[in-house]
């Protein structure tokens, strides 16, 4: 998200880099010093007007012309000054003359046989012309030829500077002038100059043929190179970003540029875009974003642009224990999650900010809704708001045993004896085993989802109270009592794995929280229950590891009911070691083996809490003892891959036995 801004200044315009003007002055040229040692009229100058042709070639090395290949400069003309201490020639010095200009790679000029040199070419070199019209007079004379170019000559870094020069002179010949100042390089047989002059025929036709019929000499003319060049101001200093690039910022933190004092700073969030906004204050960000910045001052140019990335701190989004979209029983909760130290906020609906705490024990819906929730935490952004929508069931209760409700109906009683109740408080540890037949599960089908098992507490005089952990699984089975075992004279028991959470629901039960007046111990299913197959017997199996109490005189009694054939067993035992066990056979009947311990034909009424999941829905799939792989469902009863599973709610079937599990 970029910030907005409405900024109404002029901008900041950078200063330019500017064209400059600058001169090379080689020799005394602009001073009055004495005339250099063995300088003479004939050696060292473009040409001489004691012949009617004349001309040659110098060489400027780089030590002398450096300064203007280091500035990138450019030649824009080339004066040579003439002086006489005395001139036997009054009159007029008329002609003209050319001067062609190159970069080279030479230092010196070569020196050939009979210490003559050749033409070095310059074919590709800039030419300037002029005109000569000068008045001498008898005495001392001092006057400058200037060359401009029409197309400057550039020098690069490490060469010199080669001149060509031809010239002619029209009126004033045989002037005898001497002692021109030059300055001099001694440098072993190095030579810098060639000169040539000639009265008998046009210096032009042989200016390029065969050796240069002329003196070499160590000494050049004195000269004034004028040239210019870009010159640049110093650049600013980048801005420099607090905190440093990298930062997770949090609702708190700001980005602060800095430059150096009396810069100013202009920024940009947009990606490649030039910095154009006036930095005035720190920065608050509210999206990941990338600051660009340069810094402007006066007398220099501006900085290289800097930049630092930075992102939001953010809360990590709370997460829905409860896959959008399933259906809720009447008294089941949507519970959401969040990171350690964060808080979440919720509201019901989609539209408007989540601003109603969400309490500890989750969210209670009495009719269909989207719950908005959004996770905060100190220091940090809120998350992204996210959403679940779920539809609400009302549970139907179908009451197995008689009047659940009444107590005193008639075929509800209120046991005498209570090992026909689903926990024995007055016993170490305990299990019982019922068994409800299909035609007590009163509308069921193959879409019914038990959400809920209730049994109800009648003696109103007990008031034992006690902390217990108590288990609950339910199975599916085909037999309608317990298998009767001859040689034994007892019944069997289903040997329920009690380890085994993929064949079992747990729930655990705080007995301290019931004083038994007539009140229920409900088992409420976790994941929104499992679907239970019509035709199908019911076996509810409970595991009680309660401590006896210090007064066991009075215990509750559960609402019950008879029945013809034996379909409760129970057991109690003050042994401590069958938390560990792998099935009800291991610690059953004090070691008998798979026997129940049975009193009476009494079976404990029975409330269940059922919702429909709808035609293309299913909680459990059953499988046959003889299945021993493992397949995954999920809930429109299609087998998927268990590799990579989306988020949502699975059914794992393995064998005879089959959980469902939540994909987060």
């Amino acid at each position: 998200m970029k910030i907005p801004h409405i900024i109404a200044l002029a901008a900041i315009v950078a200063p330019a880099a500017y064209a400059a003007e600058a001169t090379l002055e080689l020799g005394g040229y602009s001073t009055t010093s004495e005339v250099l040692e063995g300088s003479t009229p004939e050696r060292g100058i473009p040409f001489n007007y004691m012949y009617t042709y004349s001309g040659g070639q110098i060489i400027y090395p780089n030590a002398l012309v450096q300064e203007i290949a280091d500035r990138n400069g450019e030649i824009t003309s080339i004066s040579f000054r003439y002086r006489e201490n005395g001139s036997f020639y009054d009159g007029d010095i008329e002609g003209t003359s050319s001067l062609w200009a190159a970069p080279s790679d030479l230092q010196a000029i070569p020196v050939g046989e009979n210490k003559k040199s050749a033409w070095l070419p310059f074919d590709d070199a800039a030419k300037a012309d002029t005109s000569i019209d000068y008045e001498i007079t008898y005495g001392e004379n001092d006057f400058e030829v200037t060359y401009t170019f029409a197309t400057p000559v550039r020098l690069a870094p490490g060469q010199s500077l080669l001149l060509t020069a031809s010239s002619e002179i029209t009126n004033g010949l045989y002037a005898n002038m001497y002692d021109f100042e030059c300055f001099g390089f001694r440098a072993g047989t190095e030579k810098y100059t060639s000169f040539y002059g000639s009265d008998t025929g046009s210096f032009e036709q042989d200016f390029q043929a065969g050796n240069l019929n002329s003196w070499n000499s160590a000494w050049a003319p004195v000269a004034k190179i004028s040239y210019t060049y870009s010159d640049r101001l110093p650049q600013a200093d980048a801005p420099v970003f607090t905190p440093q690039s990298g930062t997770a910022l949090g609702p708190d933190d700001k980005v602060t540029i800095s430059a150096a004092d009396g810069a100013s700073i202009l920024y940009t969030l947009e990606k490649g875009a030039t910095p154009d906004i006036p930095y005035t204050s720190p920065l608050a960000l509210t999206a990941d974003a990338t600051v660009t910045a340069i810094a402007i001052a006066d007398g220099y140019e501006p900085s290289e642009p800097a930049s630092a990335s930075y992102t939001l701190k953010v809360t990590p989004a709370p997460v829905f224990a409860i896959p959008a979209g399933t259906l809720l029983g009447a008294n089941e909760k949507v519970t959401v999650s969040a990171a350690d130290g964060a808080s979440i906020l919720y509201t019901l609906g989609n539209e408007g900010e989540p601003d109603t705490q969400y309490p500890a024990d989750g969210i209670s819906l009495t009719a269909d809704a989207t719950v908005t929730a959004v996770a905060t935490m100190p220091g940090a952004y809120p998350s992204k708001a996210v959403s679940a929508s779920y539809s609400v069931s009302d549970l139907d209760a179908t009451v197995i045993g008689g009047y659940y409700d009444e107590p005193v109906a008639s075929n509800t009683f209120i046991g005498t004896n209570w090992y026909n109740a689903p926990v024995i408080p007055t016993y170490a540890n305990s299990a019982s085993q019922m068994l409800y037949l299909p035609e007590e599960l009163d509308g069921f089908n193959e879409r019914t989802r038990i959400r809920a098992l209730s049994f109800r507490f009648v003696n109103e005089t007990c008031f034992t109270e006690y902390t217990s952990t108590a288990k609950l699984y339910i199975q599916a089975v085909d037999n309608t009592e317990f298998t009767y075992d001859a040689l034994n004279s007892k019944y069997r028991w289903f040997d329920t794995q009690l380890d085994a959470p993929d064949a079992t629901q747990q729930l655990e039960i705080d007995f301290a929280e019931l004083y038994f007046d007539c009140g229920e111990l409900t088992f409420t299913l976790p994941d929104g229950g499992v679907s239970f197959p019509a035709g199908k017997s019911l076996l509810v199996t409970v595991v009680n590891e309660a401590a006896a109490p210090l007064d066991n005189s009075e215990y509750p009694q559960f609402l019950k009911y008879n029945t013809t054939a034996r379909r409760t067993a129970t057991f109690a035992s003050d042994r401590t070691d069958y938390a560990a066990s792998l099935a009800i056979s291991d610690y059953v009947s004090n070691g008998e083996g798979f026997y129940s311990s049975m009193t009476d034909y009494n079976q404990p009424c029975l409330k269940i809490y059922t919702d429909n999941l709808g035609a293309d829905g299913i909680g459990r799939v059953e499988g046959t003892p003889s299945d021993a792989t493992t397949a995954c469902y999920n809930l429109q009863g299609i087998e998927v891959s268990a590799d990579n599973l989306t988020p949502g709610l699975y059914i794992i079937r393995q064998g005879n036995l089959s959980r469902k599990i939540l994909v987060k």
